[in-house]
């Protein structure tokens, strides 16, 4: 069982693969003329999801001055459970858009986004992302009600 320093502990390597997407998403956008439009949704999705995973660390922090009727609401296996899903998501993220970008100037770039970006797997790593963002703003609000 994790205590609050390990989650911690695991929201700062989540952090870190949040800006590793980024800067890569980023990257490839600037590097195709017509970047789908699921691509500006999925930055967006990773910077707000990285905004409330900030937001869970710095609640940790002062985690002393919660009221405990309400940290006990939430159960630490919860977090833990809901950070590992998003750690299994932004790593299926990054496979993908790290293919995109060891095939750039490989392939003619619109057979590059048809060949590899996937609109349905994009798709699902959005909604997945969405759901992990709703959730842990979920938990803040019960902390913090």
């Amino acid at each position: 069982m994790m205590d609050p320093i390990d989650v911690a502990t695991s929201l700062v390597g989540l952090l870190g693969s949040a800006g590793k997407v980024m800067a890569l998403l980023v990257t490839v956008k600037k590097s195709i003329d017509e970047a789908p439009q699921l691509m500006d949704q999925m930055i967006s999705q990773v910077r707000e999801l990285e905004i409330s995973l900030s937001a869970v660390q710095s609640f940790l922090r002062g985690i002393m001055s919660a009221p405990r009727g309400r940290l006990s609401m939430i159960r630490v296996e919860q977090l833990v459970a809901l950070l590992t899903e998003a750690v299994l998501t932004f790593s299926e993220l990054e496979a993908l858009v790290t293919s995109i970008a060891k095939e750039k100037g490989r392939l003619p770039i619109m057979s590059q986004l048809t060949t590899l970006w996937k609109e349905d797997v994009v798709a699902s790593i959005l909604l997945r992302l969405e759901r992990h963002k709703s959730s842990l703003s979920l938990m803040l609000n019960i902390t913090q009600w």
